[in-house]
């Protein structure tokens, strides 16, 4: 039987020795402090427990055999758990961190994961977007030369259009010269019947003959006849200025056949005014018609103005004669502004090289009519004015074709008073129109 000392210090079982005790309760000592945790368990229930090492259990067994244990012969630090299950033991010990730590080590992964997704959706994004971006280029490339291609044969066609109107055009402009070219002859051949060749022409007589003859008349002299069509010319003609020219040219043909030179003059001196005027002074007609005058100038004994009128100079008789057609021309086409710019340079040229010729304030007047045009009735006033009474005053000196132009004069000045709403000084003029006409 136990004795009361041996039951309060605890039964031993049969066989036990005194070492196996003493081991296991140095490995008692030598467990971690983890164990303390839980000091009121038996030893037997610590020693079963499941989380216990296995290498733990190796001494007292050895103990319970009566064969010394491996361990006793080794100091405390051999007999320490490996890291694993210190790991566990840790783990086991701090539960709470534990699970954090596995929840951070889980969303790093997942992070990682993610990023690496990332990465290869983001990699092959950019090879779609570089293989659209080429793609793009290519299309734009062909659009580019498909454009390129029908933007040439867009020019080619609309220079091939703009050559067909050209040439439409100028087919147009060939067929109205013609046009044009065709109703002057006829108005010239027109005019030479009705003023040459009106009474007295013999029905069967061929035209020279009757021209030579005389033609209003038996009686009528060539030079009456030169005469009574030149004095008709400038009305007839007042809006066919080629027309004027050629008549022109062929009186002074006609009047340098029968000696008066100096009418001749006049009429070449118009017709190369006209000329120039409309085609200008390098034009082969004008100069063909600058070869007549010269040839009237040296029959009338002017060898001097024959030798001027082939120098290149602005300030000649010709160039202001020259302005004047084309001034008188431009405000028939209801041209006044144009047309002020040559009738000012023709005046400079008159003022300057014959200020006292009749032909100078016949071109005041006609300055005054392009200023009327525009309404500047102040402007016009004083040129209309001086024009008309510079006319009058020589009156004597102009040639009795030419007469015409000072009524003309008078007409001006009544147009500027009843434009400008001075009706008193319009009915002073329009009663002087009365009594000269």
């Amino acid at each position: 039987m136990m004795t009361e000392g041996e039951q309060d210090r605890g039964t031993t079982a049969p066989g036990t020795s005194v070492i196996a005790s003493s081991d296991v309760h140095d490995a008692d000592a030598a467990r971690p402090h983890g164990d303390d945790r839980e000091p009121g368990r038996p030893a037997e229930e610590r020693d079963s427990s499941p989380s216990r090492p296995a290498r733990q259990e190796e001494p007292a067994r050895a103990a319970d055999a009566g064969t010394p244990s491996p361990a006793a012969d080794q100091p405390p630090e051999a007999h320490r758990p490996g890291f694993i299950h210190q790991l566990r033991d840790v783990a086991r010990e701090h539960r709470s961190a534990s699970v954090l730590a596995a929840l951070l080590l889980l969303l790093l992964l997942a992070a990682a994961a993610a990023g690496t997704g990332l990465a290869v959706w983001a990699f092959r994004e950019e090879r779609r977007a570089r293989k659209v971006e080429q793609q793009a280029v290519e299309k734009s490339q062909k659009a580019q030369d498909v454009a390129a291609k029908y933007e040439g044969k867009f020019h080619q066609t609309e220079a091939e259009w703009k050559a067909a109107v050209d040439g439409l055009h100028r087919a147009r402009a060939a067929e109205e010269a013609a046009r044009r070219s065709e109703g002057e002859t006829k108005a010239i051949l027109d005019f030479f019947k009705k003023s040459l060749l009106s009474a007295g022409r013999p029905g069967d007589g061929s035209l020279p003959a009757v021209f030579w003859a005389g033609g209003q008349g038996r009686d009528v002299t060539l030079r009456k006849a030169l005469d009574s069509a030149e004095s008709q010319v400038a009305e007839v003609f007042a809006d066919r200025p080629m027309a004027e020219a050629v008549v022109r040219e062929i009186l002074g043909s006609a009047y340098l056949s029968v000696g008066e030179a100096a009418r001749a003059v006049r009429q070449y001196e118009r017709a190369l005014a006209l000329r120039e005027a409309t085609h200008g002074a390098n034009h082969p007609d004008a100069a063909a018609c600058r070869n007549q005058l010269a040839v009237a100038y040296r029959l009338a004994g002017r060898d001097a103005e024959a030798a001027r009128l082939f120098e290149q100079t602005p300030d000649s008789a010709a160039h202001a004669s020259a302005l004047a057609a084309r001034g008188a021309m431009l405000l028939r086409e209801k041209k006044p502004a144009e047309a002020e710019l040559k009738l000012r340079g023709c005046l400079t040229i008159r003022q300057k090289i014959q200020p006292d010729d009749w032909t100078t304030f016949d071109t005041k007047s006609s300055l005054g009519e392009a200023l009327l045009d525009q309404s500047k009735f102040a402007d016009a006033e004083p040129l209309l004015l001086s024009g008309y009474q510079g006319m009058k005053q020589r009156e004597d000196t102009i040639p009795s074709q030419d007469k015409p132009r000072l009524i003309k004069a008078l007409e001006r000045l009544v147009r500027l008073y009843e434009a400008w709403g001075k009706e008193d000084e319009a009915m002073k003029w329009r009663k002087e129109l009365e009594a000269a006409g």
